[in-house]
């Protein structure tokens, strides 16, 4: 077991395990860091793109005033020299509007890949 995306690539280096899984960000940013390592491994297949990641809260949890703060933060947030520094150091650009067909998006990826607990 890796603690990281990096340290599961880096054991199938070293020969301490045959392969591991990781996501397109991950393996892009060891190609980065470690451009050598990286050309002796093979990707052996590839899933489609997952919808995008989002930041959700529960309806009326918040007030309305408080919800536009933090949106209209977190839409300018890259704008911000501190924020965005912040933002690298956890790999996030920016945060973007929910994308159009963003329900369709899921309802592909749950057809694609079905909960193995209601089978």
């Amino acid at each position: 077991m890796a603690d990281t995306v990096h340290d599961a690539i880096n054991k199938v280096i070293e020969g301490d395990a045959d392969l591991t899984v990781a996501d397109g960000a991950a393996w892009n940013y060891f190609q980065k860091l470690y451009p050598g390592a990286s050309t002796n491994l093979k990707v052996l297949a590839q899933s489609e793109a997952f919808p995008p990641t989002v930041i959700a809260y529960k309806k009326g949890a918040l007030d309305d005033g408080t919800l536009q703060t933090i949106r209209a933060g977190l839409l300018t947030a890259h704008d911000s020299s501190k924020a965005a520094k912040l933002m690298n150091l956890i790999k996030i650009d920016r945060f973007d509007e929910l994308p159009t067909g963003y329900d369709d998006m899921l309802n592909a990826c749950r057809k694609s890949y079905p909960d193995p607990a209601e089978k």
